[in-house]
């Protein structure tokens, strides 16, 4: 076979390969339930992937790969959803959740100041659901306190007779005083006194991910400050709205609640890095 010939077929061969590897996309897990994370790694020139009309932002690792993280709402049905990178598609399975169902009574909501509280809330949420470019943490997220689960994530909870929907995170119990200590490396992007959550620490660990810890009795942090997996953030407590001392701990993407025990159970990252800029 002439030159030519074999080098015009080397470069289709090349071609193809190309078009092979920067078009795939694969996601963490093929199932999911409400509350769950997915973590999408795509080879594509694409910056962002999409999901039941919403773009997500990919950023680039080491490895040439570019990744994001997607946070499945509570309130995704059961059935099958399409992710889509151009013309490249992966699918997966939200399945049915546990339900959970509690009623409790919390003291101190009648004669608040509703307008303040909601413009807090309103605040606080359009800081979660911020993003940052640079992945922060490394490896499996600890626990912030060791106490026991008393509300669970996703739980449907009726306060003061009536429902409020599922539960954002976890509570955990914890004495009155006891430190909270920060799960993973990141930065400090609220520490203040809240009416609804008490203080309110939120701390953004990179690519969308942000946790939260309400009704603690004290901040500890500002700010700005980066904190190392253990140090000490806070200490639980009772304030705003709480029926007694305990952590409230969630974690956030995009605005999207998960099940933090996720990020305790999985290092998403393993001997990945993400690429300097």
């Amino acid at each position: 076979m002439k030159p030519f010939i074999l080098n015009i077929l080397l470069v289709l061969s090349l071609v193809f390969t190309a078009s092979a590897v920067f078009s795939s996309v694969t996601l963490s897990s093929e199932q999911v339930k409400p509350g769950g994370v997915l973590m999408v790694s795509a080879s594509t020139v694409r910056d962002s992937v999409n999901l039941n009309k919403r773009e997500y932002r990919l950023f680039l690792f080491d490895d040439g790969v570019k990744r994001c993280f997607i946070g499945i709402p509570l309130l995704y049905k059961t059935g099958k959803y399409t992710l889509n990178c151009g013309k490249e598609t992966a699918d997966f399975i939200v399945s049915a959740g546990e339900t959970i169902s509690e009623e409790i009574s919390i003291e101190g909501m009648a004669g608040i100041n509703e307008q303040l509280a909601e413009k807090q809330q309103k605040r606080m949420l359009k800081i979660i659901a911020g993003i940052s470019e640079k992945k922060l943490w490394t490896g499996r997220f600890l626990r912030p306190v060791q106490g026991r689960v008393t509300t669970a994530f996703g739980t449907r909870r009726t306060t003061n007779g009536t429902l409020r929907g599922g539960h954002k995170g976890v509570d955990l119990s914890s004495d009155d005083g006891a430190p909270v200590k920060a799960p993973a490396r990141g930065r400090i992007i609220m520490a203040e006194k809240m009416i609804a959550s008490g203080n309110s620490i939120v701390i953004d660990h990179g690519l969308g991910v942000v946790s939260v810890y309400f009704h603690l009795s004290s901040i500890k942090m500002k700010p700005g400050e980066i904190v190392s997996p253990g140090q000490i953030i806070g200490e639980a407590g009772s304030t705003g709205f709480s029926t007694g001392p305990h952590l409230h701990w969630g974690i956030y993407i995009l605005g999207v609640c998960v099940d933090p025990f996720i990020f305790v159970k999985r290092d998403f990252f393993i001997g990945l890095r993400q690429k300097k800029n």
